[in-house]
């Protein structure tokens, strides 16, 4: 097993060949879930400044104490939002590097002004996406951790089910969910829980409300579990009562285009090829037309990130990957369904990390 600091030096030695390739002498991480994947550490205030095949960590005095002795980095340095400038000035002076790319969806245009200001002589170059591409493979340690979110979301929905009756609301649905999570492990929810029953389960990101379920009902559930800062991501579809014959069919059609979407989804594909299958699974079915939105997303620090599995990505999926397959059918005035599991991608295809019976439990 790893120690913890090699598993944050692997990320950056990454990170540092992917710089050296795209020719980026010196990199501004602002963003603090980008700033945690290579650091290990939490905070609502530090930047991390690659340069050179070092990285300098940069905090303030509400953080510096914890840094030190969780920190990965090659210096970590306290100092206020204001200084922060002229540190990153004498940093890239001592590399002798004169251009300086930054994160152009994190940094503030307040803080670009007083870097562009203060660390004169200093080239500034917005440059997306390089972070985020070294976390679309998932290491040992990331998978784990969401393996182990995937377990507290399945236990919750396992107990909350057992419990719910018709007349239960939908907000009794999260209520169950979210306080078994959190009783389990999860240090909190992936993000807002989704239940919605009867006609409102056409709503794909349905609130629940205080509508009671009624027979003959969908209910789709979409929730998630944080562990360790990692997400996990699952939707099943209950049906309150024996469904009926075309209800039934609506859901054996979702789930195919499930299976379809997963055996497309080999090592090498694009993303846009699941999703492809997944539609053509539902035009057998004459219900294309209500599948509205893409088919899945990668899953890891943040519930939606690379890769996207939708019309016209071109992403390859190649092993390590985490992401989501959700194919859905959503019919106005009638009900929704979806199913949706989060995979790992290995060379032999998607492995499922979500557990539970894909089979429609009946309420």
């Amino acid at each position: 097993m790893k120690k913890r600091a090699d598993i944050f030096q692997d990320r950056q030695k990454r990170l540092t060949v992917l710089l050296e390739k795209e020719r980026v002498p010196a990199l501004l991480v602002s963003n603090l879930i980008n700033v945690r994947y290579l650091t290990g550490f939490a905070c609502t205030y530090g930047s991390l400044l690659a340069v050179g095949g070092r990285f300098f960590f940069l905090t303030d005095s509400r953080y510096i104490f914890e840094a030190r002795k969780k920190a990965v980095a090659d210096e970590i340095e306290e100092t206020k939002s204001e200084r922060a400038p002229e540190v990153i000035r004498e940093i890239l002076g001592g590399a002798k590097a004169r251009k300086l790319c930054f994160e152009p969806e994190a940094l503030s245009f307040a803080d670009y002004e007083k870097l562009s200001e203060r660390a004169r002589g200093v080239k500034l170059i917005p440059h997306s996406g390089a972070v985020e591409s070294v976390r679309t493979v998932k290491d040992g340690s990331e998978v784990a951790a969401i393996k182990r979110a995937s377990a507290v979301m399945a236990r919750a929905l396992r107990e909350t089910l057992a419990e719910t009756v018709p007349g239960s609301t939908e907000k009794d649905i999260r209520a169950g969910l979210e306080s078994r999570m959190i009783m389990s492990g999860a240090e909190g929810i992936a993000f807002d829980t989704i239940a919605a029953s009867g006609p409102r389960s056409a709503y794909a990101h349905g609130a629940p409300t205080d509508r009671k379920l009624a027979p003959g009902d969908f209910v789709v559930i979409d929730f998630g579990a944080r562990v360790d800062g990692y997400n996990s991501d699952m939707t099943r579809t209950a049906h309150v009562g024996r469904p009926s014959a075309e209800d039934a069919r609506i859901y054996r059609a979702v789930l195919e285009a499930r299976n379809s979407a997963v055996e497309a989804a080999v090592p090498g594909a694009p993303g846009e090829a699941p999703d492809r299958a997944a539609r053509l699974a539902l035009r057998k079915h004459g219900l294309e037309q209500y599948f509205t939105h893409g088919l899945g997303h990668g899953v890891g620090l943040e519930v939606h990130e690379r890769p996207r599995l939708a019309p016209g990505a071109k992403e390859k999926l190649v092993p390590g990957m985490v992401f989501t397959i959700e194919p859905g059918v959503y019919i106005k005035g009638r009900g929704g369904v979806r199913i949706e599991d989060t995979f790992l991608q290995t060379k032999d295809g998607p492995v499922p990390l979500t557990s539970g019976s894909r089979i429609m439990r009946v309420i």
